[in-house]
Protein backbone atom coordinates (compact mmCIF):
# COMPACT_ATOMS: atom_id res chain seq x y z
CA UNK A 1 0.00 0.00 0.00
CA UNK A 2 2.92 2.32 0.73
CA UNK A 3 3.99 2.37 -2.92
CA UNK A 4 0.43 2.93 -4.08
CA UNK A 5 -0.02 5.91 -1.73
CA UNK A 6 3.31 7.36 -2.84
CA UNK A 7 2.26 7.13 -6.49
CA UNK A 8 -1.29 8.33 -5.80
CA UNK A 9 -1.57 10.22 -2.49
CA UNK A 10 -5.36 10.47 -2.82
CA UNK A 11 -5.57 6.70 -2.43
CA UNK A 12 -4.62 7.06 1.26
CA UNK A 13 -8.03 8.43 2.18
CA UNK A 14 -9.75 5.63 0.24
CA UNK A 15 -7.63 3.03 2.04
CA UNK A 16 -8.44 4.62 5.41
CA UNK A 17 -12.15 4.57 4.55
CA UNK A 18 -11.98 0.87 3.64
CA UNK A 19 -10.19 0.08 6.89
CA UNK A 20 -12.79 2.01 8.85
CA UNK A 21 -15.63 0.08 7.21
CA UNK A 22 -14.03 -3.30 7.88
CA UNK A 23 -12.39 -2.67 11.25
CA UNK A 24 -15.28 -0.85 12.92
CA UNK A 25 -18.31 -2.40 14.53
CA UNK A 26 -21.51 -1.64 12.70
CA UNK A 27 -24.49 -3.86 11.99
CA UNK A 28 -21.84 -6.61 12.06
CA UNK A 29 -19.08 -6.69 14.66
CA UNK A 30 -15.61 -6.07 13.17
CA UNK A 31 -14.48 -9.61 14.04
CA UNK A 32 -17.30 -11.05 11.91
CA UNK A 33 -16.32 -8.79 9.03
CA UNK A 34 -12.76 -10.08 9.23
CA UNK A 35 -14.03 -13.67 9.32
CA UNK A 36 -15.94 -12.90 6.11
CA UNK A 37 -12.79 -11.45 4.55
CA UNK A 38 -10.91 -14.57 5.62
CA UNK A 39 -13.44 -16.86 3.95
CA UNK A 40 -13.36 -14.82 0.76
CA UNK A 41 -9.55 -14.96 0.75
CA UNK A 42 -9.66 -18.74 1.14
CA UNK A 43 -12.17 -19.12 -1.69
CA UNK A 44 -9.96 -16.91 -3.88
CA UNK A 45 -6.93 -19.07 -2.99
CA UNK A 46 -5.03 -16.16 -1.44
CA UNK A 47 -3.05 -17.65 1.44
CA UNK A 48 -1.58 -14.29 2.54
CA UNK A 49 -5.10 -12.83 2.62
CA UNK A 50 -6.27 -15.67 4.85
CA UNK A 51 -3.32 -15.33 7.22
CA UNK A 52 -3.71 -11.56 7.56
CA UNK A 53 -7.47 -11.60 8.01
CA UNK A 54 -7.30 -14.59 10.39
CA UNK A 55 -4.82 -12.74 12.59
CA UNK A 56 -6.94 -9.58 12.41
CA UNK A 57 -10.09 -11.52 13.38
CA UNK A 58 -8.28 -13.08 16.34
CA UNK A 59 -6.97 -9.65 17.39
CA UNK A 60 -10.54 -8.34 17.21
CA UNK A 61 -11.69 -11.06 19.62
CA UNK A 62 -12.63 -13.97 17.38
CA UNK A 63 -12.07 -17.36 18.95
CA UNK A 64 -10.31 -20.32 17.39
CA UNK A 65 -13.70 -22.01 17.16
CA UNK A 66 -15.15 -19.03 15.25
CA UNK A 67 -12.22 -19.09 12.83
CA UNK A 68 -12.65 -22.80 12.22
CA UNK A 69 -16.41 -22.53 11.75
CA UNK A 70 -16.04 -19.63 9.32
CA UNK A 71 -13.57 -21.73 7.35
CA UNK A 72 -16.02 -24.64 7.30
CA UNK A 73 -18.57 -22.34 5.70
CA UNK A 74 -15.95 -21.26 3.16
CA UNK A 75 -15.13 -24.93 2.44
CA UNK A 76 -18.76 -25.72 1.67
CA UNK A 77 -19.10 -22.84 -0.76
CA UNK A 78 -15.53 -22.73 -2.10
CA UNK A 79 -14.57 -26.35 -2.57
CA UNK A 80 -11.30 -28.24 -2.25
CA UNK A 81 -9.00 -25.36 -3.19
CA UNK A 82 -10.39 -23.44 -0.21
CA UNK A 83 -9.35 -26.24 2.13
CA UNK A 84 -5.82 -26.31 0.71
CA UNK A 85 -5.40 -22.53 1.07
CA UNK A 86 -6.85 -22.44 4.58
CA UNK A 87 -4.71 -25.38 5.73
CA UNK A 88 -1.50 -23.50 5.07
CA UNK A 89 -2.86 -20.38 6.79
CA UNK A 90 -3.94 -22.38 9.84
CA UNK A 91 -0.46 -23.91 10.06
CA UNK A 92 1.08 -20.45 9.89
CA UNK A 93 -1.20 -18.75 12.44
CA UNK A 94 -1.64 -21.61 14.90
CA UNK A 95 1.87 -23.10 14.62
CA UNK A 96 2.68 -22.14 18.21
CA UNK A 97 -0.62 -23.38 19.63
Amino acid sequence: MEVFVRLDPSSASFYEHCNKVILSDGALPAKYKMLLVMGIGAARMCEDCVVQSMRAALNLGATREEVLEALKVAFVSGGAQTIRTAKKALETVFAKA
